[in-house]
């Protein structure tokens, strides 16, 4: 089995009272490439997802795009 842990993504994070989004997307579908190419099994996300308790819509997005639309972060509950 193959896993790649990962945390303290804080999406929605500004930087000087600059948007991030953009690079954070970018560092999104490099990640779901790495994932594919090495045929990961789990990806293990643990901890600081957002960086704020209430992240905008477009940030719950980006995420969900991610994990719904690539279907390679989809949610598995134990």
């Amino acid at each position: 089995m193959r896993l790649l842990h990962t945390s303290d993504w804080h999406l929605g994070r500004s930087f000087h009272g600059v948007g991030m989004l953009d690079a954070q997307r970018n560092f999104i579908e490099q990640l779901l490439a790495v994932v594919r190419e090495q045929s990961v099994d789990v990806v293990l996300i643990a901890g600081d997802v957002y960086d704020r308790a209430l992240p905008g819509l477009d940030v719950v997005k980006l995420l969900d795009d991610a994990s719904y639309g690539s279907r390679m972060l989809e949610p598995r509950w134990c």
